[in-house]
């Protein structure tokens, strides 16, 4: 059974709910360097997400930003289908 992986968690600046991503480990990893310069400069940047595609983020429209181990009932976009 493989793991669920790490989440890449979003808070938009217009309060709205925060936002799940799920990327995958390694994605996990070069952000976890880089995810305060991309806050802080309000960059824009592709982010790979588990199923192999990519969710483009713009840092600026964001309060915080955090990695996190993504739940396994937690919905998240660029999650995997599940296949039973």
């Amino acid at each position: 059974m493989s793991t669920p992986g790490q989440a890449l968690i979003l808070h938009p600046v217009n309060g709205s709910g925060p936002l799940t991503i799920a990327v995958s480990d390694d994605a996990a990893q070069a952000l976890r360097t880089r995810l305060v310069e991309l806050v802080q400069n309000g960059a824009t940047e592709a982010v790979p997400t588990q199923d192999g595609g990519e969710i483009i983020v713009n840092f600026a429209q964001l309060v915080t930003a955090h990695l996190s181990a993504l739940g396994r009932g937690t919905a998240a976009y660029g999650r995997p289908a599940k296949t039973d």
